[in-house]
């Protein structure tokens, strides 16, 4: 049985497909607050070339949810509307498998880089990095 250690709400830098965003915005905008279906798919277009540059260009997109430190490893788990946006994102590295835990420079938060024997690390993004960083690196030690 593992035992948290520390959560923390947080982004992770996940390779995930950008989301169809035409559907997901047609399908649950009223239809008296959206202009036409012509204005909403340029603006979603628009959105998704976006968040396609950015994708390609920092090899994943930022996807919000919780960092959880245990006993037994590092998760992250999206949040409910990343969920949906983004499924399949959890991410889990085991404790033993962790060879460095890196804090680099973030506008706003830090960025904390996690490496591990697999090559399957997590990156995320988090206020209080520099403790998450500490509380992964001390559990990774024991």
């Amino acid at each position: 049985m593992s035992t948290v250690l520390l959560q923390q709400a947080a982004n992770a830098l996940i390779d995930t497909p950008v989301p169809d965003l035409d559907e997901i915005v047609l399908s649950r905008t009223p239809l008296g607050l959206r202009g036409s279906r012509w204005q909403t798919r340029i603006a979603t277009a628009a959105t998704e070339r976006t968040l396609e540059r950015f994708r390609r260009r920092h090899q994943g997109l930022w996807v919000g949810g919780y960092v959880t430190v245990t006993t037994d490893g590092v998760f992250f788990s999206p949040n409910d509307v990343n969920r949906r946006l983004h499924p399949a994102t959890d991410r889990h590295v085991p404790l033993r498998d962790i060879t460095g835990v890196e804090v680099r420079f973030g506008v706003v938060t830090k960025i904390i880089d996690i490496t591990s024997v697999t090559g399957a690390g997590l990156t995320v993004r988090c206020f209080g990095a520099g403790r998450v960083a500490s509380t992964i690196r001390d559990a990774a030690r024991r």
